[in-house]
């Protein structure tokens, strides 16, 4: 999960630095990064503590 964290971190960080220094909005395209890895990441843990 702290490497889910870190990269989604890294990605938004990204995402902001360049949305920030153009002055407009950028596609947020970290959500692609880190939804479904975090999706993933969150079934898992439910099937692990229902199973």
């Amino acid at each position: 999960m702290a490497v889910w964290a870190g990269a989604s971190a890294v990605n938004l960080a990204i995402w902001a630095i360049v949305s920030l220094t153009t002055l407009s909005w950028i596609y947020p395209w970290w959500v692609w990064v880190a939804g479904p890895w975090g999706a993933m990441l969150l079934v898992n843990w439910l099937f692990r503590r229902n199973g």
